[in-house]
């Protein structure tokens, strides 16, 4: 859901060349596809291997999952970034800004309930069967909690430098 989102607000950013009749595969892809693979992929790769129990939010046991997965992961997170971005130069091309602002809206609702409903998984640190038994770390008490927050603030400043890129790219379009 945060590659969607991402992949929307992408899309946001890059409204004036998409407005104006620009197309969402000249240089403003490149820009999106270095998110992914500067950030997106790097992130997704370290939970899951560093972290999978938790990756898979003590569901799925990922001893039991096939070992090249994970490409198929990477290429979800992909399919949902650019997903968003087509998605949302959709909506901007047909000069429907309130859809898009809905969409945004919804996903990151859906991620708040989500993280709600889901928040004694989140803040879970340990495998699969601590977390069944109840003896896995709290977020505060092994050192999964300290690297959310550094996953958390990369993944922010990676969506704010693409997105000011894109910005900046409409700019110069614009004159």
């Amino acid at each position: 859901m945060l590659s969607l989102l991402s992949g929307l607000l992408f899309a946001y950013f890059a409204r004036v060349q998409f407005a104006e009749g620009g197309s969402p595969f000249r240089s403003e892809i490149v820009a999106v596809l270095s998110f992914a693979a500067l950030v997106l992929w790097p992130l997704a790769i370290y939970f899951y291997f560093v972290h999978p129990d938790w990756s898979w939010m003590y569901f799925l046991d990922p001893r039991r999952l096939p070992r090249g997965l994970f490409i198929g992961v990477l290429m979800l997170h992909l399919a949902a970034l650019l997903g968003g971005y087509l998605a949302g130069f959709a909506a901007i091309k047909a000069r429907r800004m309130r859809l898009l602002y809905g969409s945004m809206a919804g996903l990151l609702a859906l991620l708040l309930v989500l993280s709600v409903l889901l928040r004694g998984r989140l803040s879970s640190d340990g495998t699969l069967e601590e977390y069944r038994a109840g003896t896995a770390l709290s977020l505060s008490e092994g050192r999964l909690g300290f690297i959310l927050v550094i996953a958390m603030a990369g993944l922010i400043a990676g969506i704010a430098i693409t997105g000011y890129a894109l910005w900046d790219c409409g700019r110069r379009y614009r004159s």
